[in-house]
């Protein structure tokens, strides 16, 4: 499969299918995270709350992004948002520049409340409330 020249680039590496425990350690790695969906307002990916979203913030890592409504009403300043190929590369530029130690624990404490762990807290507590009634 042809990925528009991709693969002759230097700094591309597709790796091929790797299991989902693996992928913590890639991650690692990773100088800037991206999102990237086709979005508009009528298209589903704009109004969803990618699980890959929770993850890229809890690295600290950099983040640029395509529009997404989540990241507009919950994320905004901790991910950079990128409409054009032109801003996709300012954009990543400006995330391999960033030293701010503080951006990194902003990014990872932004998702604390969305560990697994709390989502059972609250789903327990919605069936508390179903089965109080």
């Amino acid at each position: 499969m042809a990925f528009l020249g991709l693969e002759q680039l230097p700094n591309v590496h597709f790796l091929g299918l790797k299991h989902r425990n693996a992928v913590p350690n890639y991650m690692k790695h990773m100088n800037v995270l991206t999102m990237a969906y086709r979005t508009s307002a009528d298209v589903w990916a704009y109004v969803a709350f990618p699980l890959r979203l929770v993850e890229y913030l809890a690295t600290g890592i950099p983040i640029v992004s395509c529009p997404l409504k989540v990241i507009e009403e919950h994320f905004r300043g901790l991910i950079s948002v990128a409409l054009e190929p032109s801003q996709w590369v300012e954009k990543i530029q400006l995330a391999l520049k960033e030293e701010a130690i503080d951006n990194v624990q902003k990014r990872k404490s932004s998702v604390q409340h969305h560990s697994w762990d709390c989502r059972v807290d609250l789903m327990e507590s919605y069936y508390q409330q179903m089965t109080d009634r």
